[in-house]
């Protein structure tokens, strides 16, 4: 057994009771810490229904001279200063007052930093730099963080000793993964220059654009009255606001979570949800910092993305909210409004796409049952599918290229040649390139025109996608005439309207 060391498994994995385990194991005091109330007392529940503890906790007098009550798992921070010496959880708040750290975390035998990618912050590293156990274990679903920052985490918890594979987990689970992506039409205002638009004017105007909020509150209205339990995500309190207030006409049962409640108000309005009827359907409206790690609500079922996101660990933890286990829960969905006619943005979904083919999620076009299986494939593993579609094609094919090479226009040469359809290629003009590429480009164009391809030319495109008859679509980052080895993602799906949408969006 390692005395140091990683478990970086998915949501709902059981990363408690993996903590119980090895306290039972190592037989010595522990601390546990934690950087949010609510997993503390997520972890209190659990070890106190999981392990079974023969020893008396530490002896402390009152002011007056009376033993202070104590129960053999202490809890220290939420209100609380009860450490018991034996299992104590903390939040890492409580432990460093400035520069200085408690005494009491030099006395303990192990340590467990729960979600343990915050490593990094400051209060978390000076608590594990004071520390002296001799084992000391992080649990995290995302061990790589954003800012890179990640070696600060091996530094001080180990490396990591065993991984949990998102994909594979998901097949584990007793119900399916899919994401529905929701074509917009959000567009750049008219009025606005370009080069001034920052991502924070791009936020603003997502949060004020009607036609794109009037889209989230119909999807989710739907689902609610085919008995699911949605949980909408945004970036911005007054988008919660926003949009919990135009759905509570149409909805019993919605409530809104943003941060700033005190604790108090925080746990009353989660137990009201946890009060709702079983018959009941409810909408959650949060903010995604507000129901990060930690948040456990098994009912949800359907996640709705009302803001865009691009980092893989955000995705993987907005998503892990619904995969708590539930009785009646066969089926999880996560609608993703794509903004396609934003550049930006568009990247931004298609970094998402790459992070729900890691977690095991497949895409369709409807919340509807499947007819059959749609699928998001990489570089390596979606041209089988996409060459069969071609030939399968009967009335036109259009692919929609930025970037094209000669290579990659030989090798497809063979089947588009051999399809029955007719194919149109839509791609920059030569004269979006730099010049000392313009003739390659123009050699390009000229070759797909002498085999009996319509090629028309745009300016800027950043879409990628192909369309077959209309209703066979791959959308993603691969550039069908470009593709080369690096890291992209696809999707297949077959639906008329998401095939509509693309093609108005060019």
């Amino acid at each position: 057994m390692h005395n140091n060391g990683i478990l970086s498994a998915t949501t709902a994995f059981g990363k408690t009771v993996i903590g119980a385990r090895l306290i039972a194991d190592c037989k010595v005091n522990t601390l546990i810490l934690v950087h949010r109330t609510n997993l503390l007392s997520q972890w209190v529940e659990r070890l106190n229904e999981f392990l079974i503890i023969n020893e008396e906790p530490i002896i402390e007098l009152t002011p007056k001279g009376r033993k202070r009550k104590k129960t053999v798992i202490g809890r220290i921070g939420g209100g609380k200063n009860n450490p018991s010496g034996i299992i104590d959880v903390a939040v890492m708040q409580s432990l460093v007052s400035g520069d200085e750290v408690k005494e009491l975390v030099r006395d303990y035998g192990m340590v467990i930093v729960d979600e343990c990618h915050h490593v990094s912050a400051f209060s978390f590293e000076q608590i594990l730099k004071a520390a002296n156990a001799k084992y000391v274990y992080g649990l995290t679903a995302t061990p790589t963080r954003q800012d890179g920052h990640h070696p600060i985490i091996y530094m001080h918890c180990g490396k990591i000793r065993y991984r949990v594979d998102a994909k594979e987990q998901a097949t584990v689970r007793p119900f399916e993964h899919f994401v529905i992506p929701r074509f917009t039409r959000f567009q750049k205002p008219t009025h606005q220059d370009e080069s001034k638009w920052t991502i924070t004017d791009i936020y603003n105007d997502i949060q004020n654009s009607e036609l794109r909020n009037s889209l989230i509150l119909q999807d989710v209205t739907a689902a609610v009255e085919q008995g699911r339990n949605p949980i909408i995500l945004t970036e911005r309190t007054e988008h919660v606001k926003y949009l919990a207030s135009q759905l509570k006409p149409r909805i019993k049962n919605v409530i809104a979570l943003t941060g700033g409640e005190t604790q108090k108000k925080s746990r009353e309005t989660l137990q009201t949800v946890a009060d709702i009827a079983e018959d009941e359907s409810f909408v959650l409206v949060a903010t995604g910092k507000y129901v990060g790690e930690g948040f456990d609500m098994p009912r949800l079922d359907t996640l709705f993305l009302a803001m865009p996101i691009s980092w893989k660990g955000t995705l993987q933890q907005y998503a892990g909210r619904l995969h708590r286990l539930y009785e009646g829960k066969n089926e999880v969905q996560v609608y993703d409004y794509v903004d396609v006619h934003v550049a930006m943005l568009e990247k931004m979904y298609q970094k998402r796409l790459r992070g729900y083919a890691a977690i095991g999620y497949k895409a369709k076009g409807t919340p509807q049952p499947l007819e059959e299986v749609h699928s998001i494939f990489d570089s390596h593993t979606f041209f089988p599918v996409y060459s069969a579609d071609i030939l399968a094609a009967r009335t036109e094919i259009l692919i929609v290229s930025p970037f094209v090479t000669k290579r990659r226009i030989l090798s497809a040469l063979n089947y588009m040649t051999a399809a029955n359809a007719k194919v149109t290629v839509v791609t920059k003009p030569p004269e979006n390139y730099v010049e000392k590429d313009r003739a390659k480009i123009a050699e390009c164009i000229e070759l797909l025109t002498q085999h009996g391809i319509t090629v028309k030319t745009k300016d800027r495109i950043h879409q990628k996608f192909a369309i077959m008859d209309q209703r066979i679509v791959w959308y993603g980052s691969i550039n069908f005439f470009s593709y080369g080895t690096s890291e992209e993602s696809v999707m297949r799906i077959e639906n008329m309207g998401i095939a509509g949408e693309l093609l108005w969006s060019i």
